[in-house]
């Protein structure tokens, strides 16, 4: 009997561990980049969708950050799936 207890303890145990360890990576898949400080370059988003032929096209783009001279204007829509880079003032 006693060693049915046991059994079950450690289930539960083992069950809640995975529970934690699941919320903290879906919290560490939520976090985004941060921009690089006080007008050192840009964090540019660009955003992914399928089209009909079910190849990746892009839908939209959003920076944030800055560099002395002309901002480029957000554009199109954002979705779930997309990447980033980090480009510095005057880079190309």
């Amino acid at each position: 009997m006693q060693r049915n207890h046991r059994h079950r303890a450690l289930r539960r145990a083992a069950v809640a561990a995975l529970i934690v360890a699941g919320c903290v990576f879906s919290l560490s898949s939520l976090a985004l980049p941060v921009p690089p400080p006080n007008g050192g370059g840009w964090l540019i988003y660009t955003y992914y969708a399928k089209n009909e032929s079910g190849q990746d096209v892009v839908v939209g783009m959003r920076y944030q950050g800055g560099c002395p001279g002309p901002q480029p204007h957000n554009s199109g829509v954002t979705t779930s799936r997309f990447t980033y880079q980090y480009v510095s003032c005057g880079q190309n």
